[in-house]
């Protein structure tokens, strides 16, 4: 297992947040989080990031607990793409990009041509490439999100947590995403990534971890577990399916 969490939990000002958070995430996976609204996704994906320290019980990454892994050699292992990603200094796209290879450089190394050729590759994969001179206030939110995707992509970390990337995507780099995507995991990384959109965890063939205040309720293959009965509990509401799934 690349992250494993036994009994974790997460309070914030006193106010419990995550509880018994027990996941096993193998290498080479695509894993989904689904969940209504404050169900704790979020908060997961930062706690596996390393950002949230002071959780209770267990959270390993490649058999570390991940809050005493030093913050420059977790960079290397684990990448974080946030929902809120405003910036308020006018750095360019290229910059912004450019600033996921320092990650793996060793200090005071100056960015080589091999890095300038994989940010190149990364930026025209996620159809930024063309936004390069472009500072990232001038650009929409969709195309901030793929600048930001692709800065987490040049780190070539072991794995990669997305938090709602497809939210602010047309359909085309939607499919665009999920493909290269795909393509990472076959190349070996781990990717995790949370979403709203129960057709597509299902279409992904993903593993899905359901998320309902805080808990777990549900975890498995997503075109076994998600089900009318599941998002009845996780959602509230009722559904039904013939090709895809449908909501009243």
């Amino acid at each position: 297992m690349i992250i494993k969490t036994h009994n974790m939990s997460l309070s914030i000002d006193k106010i419990n947040i995550l509880n018994d958070i027990n996941i096993n995430i193998e290498e080479n996976s695509l894993n989904i989080l689904i969940g209504e609204n404050g169900s704790g996704k979020s908060m997961l994906l930062k706690t596996l990031s390393g950002f949230y320290k002071n959780y209770d019980g267990s959270v390993l990454l490649k058999e570390m607990e991940i809050k005493k892994i030093k913050d420059s050699t977790r960079a290397k292992i684990i990448s974080y793409v946030s929902s809120d990603f405003n910036s308020t200094f006018p750095y360019s796209i290229y910059n912004i990009v450019e600033m996921g290879r320092y990650v793996v450089q060793s200090e005071n190394q100056a960015i080589t041509n091999i890095d300038r050729e994989i940010i190149e590759t990364c930026m025209k994969d996620l159809d930024v490439w063309s936004l390069k001179d472009k500072s990232i206030q001038e650009i929409s939110t969709g195309e901030k999100m793929r600048t930001f995707i692709a800065r987490a992509f040049v780190t070539e970390s072991d794995v990669i947590l997305l938090d709602e990337p497809t939210a602010p995507l047309d359909i085309r780099h939607k499919t665009m995403l999920f493909s290269i995507i795909q393509k990472l995991i076959s190349n070996g990384k781990t990717i995790i990534i949370s979403m709203h959109d129960l057709n597509d965890a299902i279409n992904l063939k993903s593993n899905t971890i359901v998320l309902s205040k805080g808990r777990i309720i549900a975890s498995g293959a997503s075109d076994i577990i998600i089900n009318e009965k599941l998002i009845k509990n996780a959602y509230g509401v009722n559904s039904k399916k013939s090709n895809a799934f449908t909501f009243y």
